[in-house]
């Protein structure tokens, strides 16, 4: 005679529950982003954003410079940290046409947060791209 575990369809259902909240919870904490957001001040950002020299290329607005438009921003904290850090268009050479310089260093993680916080209150005075007649030929 074979033993069995769940004599009851009740302790079946039971079992069968707690399994698969159990191995539900363990595939939530596997997939959980582990970058934490940092908490920022944008008066701070506004503050390094003109001691850096970031107007010089991006305009006070970040979006009237010859450098990259930075408002309305498009990345998230974690990809606007590691793109300052390292830039697809790293400065080679000066002056025009050169691209933006790696800020490995002298601005920490919660500055460049900050930064970001900051270019993220300001208006942006561009309109959309569905509005701009050229782009839509």
């Amino acid at each position: 005679m074979a033993v069995s575990c769940c004599r009851t369809p009740g302790r079946f259902v039971i079992l069968c529950g707690l399994l698969l909240f159990f191995s539900c919870s363990a595939l939530k904490a596997e997939t959980v982003e582990d970058t934490p957001i940092i908490a920022t001040d944008p008066n701070h950002g506004r503050l390094l954003y003109e001691r850096y020299g970031c107007y010089a290329c991006h305009g006070y607005t970040g979006e009237t410079g010859s450098g990259a438009r930075l408002n309305p921003p498009r990345f998230d904290q974690t990809a606007f940290i590691a793109y300052v850090r390292n830039p697809s268009g790293r400065m080679t050479s000066t002056g025009p046409g050169a691209g933006m310089p790696a800020y490995a260093t002298g601005l920490s993680d919660q500055d460049l947060a900050d930064i970001l916080a900051w270019l993220q209150m300001l208006p942006s005075f561009s309109p959309p791209l569905e509005e701009i007649p050229l782009l839509q030929r």
